[in-house]
């Protein structure tokens, strides 16, 4: 195993300005949009870091972006990007990992067929996992910074991802109609979404925006009416990973954050994330006794799903809430 030097963040950004250097303008578009895809794929999506790429998470990104709707030469074009840039950044001993020198898009001995549907792991076999509601208002009860309860809301409300969060700007939220434009990576110009979020979100928004405390909580330069919604304390703006960390170390402050699995390099890996409240939000719509009942074909829209087959996925729901609804139905 290789000793970590940088963040995944910080490898993209280090290829891309490789590669802007050394190929053309056109090659150089496609490998920004490719790794940056890859790493939001990996750290919402899996839950895993660089180093910790193999044939089967190769294997499973296939699979995520067939169900996208893409089509297998973007598909091939994409992996290509992908597997320069790790084997770029193996060689400078920023990750460990194996790749066939004659392989062109497989990273491992074998070359990874993507015409076929990739055979899904396990992991992703497994039934969706959400939370409850009084789940959800605990680990919001325990974020006592503004910036934290205001984000956990926000991903339960809108059911975006956490790349998604971590893009919005104060000019994409329309405040009378409860409207927040996100903006989406999926083919190859930017495209964007419209999803909507509840009354009881406007006072979080008012202290944070009106009232000043998102410029207080940055030591980064930062314009009152302008720039993104979330940051930090030393950027202008948010990234996918803090977003998650925050929903992570806020579950285990409201005592419901359990472990998924434990990682080849020994890590354990949440069950509460970001891409949890997404499954949440879903979820709740979806079911009746949550309140839902919405027709999926307006679930897919909200999730910005392109396959209506991906948001059919939540019609697989909990044994106990199978359960739980005949009862409730016996005539």
């Amino acid at each position: 195993m290789s000793q970590k030097k940088i963040t995944d963040e910080k490898i993209v950004e280090k290829y891309i300005s490789h590669t802007e250097t050394n190929k053309s303008d056109s090659w150089a578009y496609d490998v920004t949009r490719s790794c940056n895809r890859f790493l939001e794929w990996c750290q919402e999506e899996r839950f895993v870091n660089f180093d910790s790429v193999d044939s089967t998470v190769i294997v499973d990104y296939v699979t995520y972006l067939k169900d996208e709707g893409y089509a297998d030469s973007s598909i091939s074009k994409y992996l290509g990007c992908v597997r320069g840039m790790l084997i770029y950044a193996d060689r400078r001993d920023w990750i460990d990992i194996e790749y066939d020198e004659d392989a062109r898009t497989g990273l491992y001995t074998e070359r990874i067929d993507v015409s076929y549907q990739a055979e899904k792991s396990k992991q992703d076999e497994e039934e969706v996992y959400y939370l409850d509601k009084e789940q959800v208002q605990d680990i919001i009860d325990a974020s006592d910074p503004i910036r934290d309860r205001l984000l956990i809301k926000l991903l339960y409300q809108t059911g975006i991802r956490a790349g998604e969060a971590s893009r919005i700007r104060l000019e994409d939220i329309d405040r009378d109609e409860q409207k927040i434009k996100i903006r989406t990576e999926k083919t190859e110009s930017l495209e964007t979404r419209p999803v909507y979020y509840q009354s009881n979100l406007e006072p979080l928004l008012y202290d944070w925006l009106d009232m000043g405390q998102r410029v207080a909580c940055t030591n980064a330069p930062i314009e009152r009416d302008e720039g993104h919604l979330l940051v930090t304390r030393q950027r202008d703006w948010m990234g996918a990973e803090k977003v998650n960390k925050i929903v992570i170390n806020r579950a285990e402050d409201a005592g419901i954050q359990k472990v998924r699995y434990v990682d080849k390099q020994g890590n354990d890996r949440k069950r509460v994330t970001a891409h949890t409240l997404r499954h949440t939000f879903a979820c709740h719509r979806i079911l009746k006794e949550y309140g839902g009942g919405m027709p999926i074909r307006f679930l897919q829209k909200l999730l910005g799903h392109s396959k209506i087959e991906t948001t059919e996925k939540y019609l697989v729901v909990r044994e106990s809430d199978v359960k739980e609804a005949y009862f409730d139905y016996l005539p």
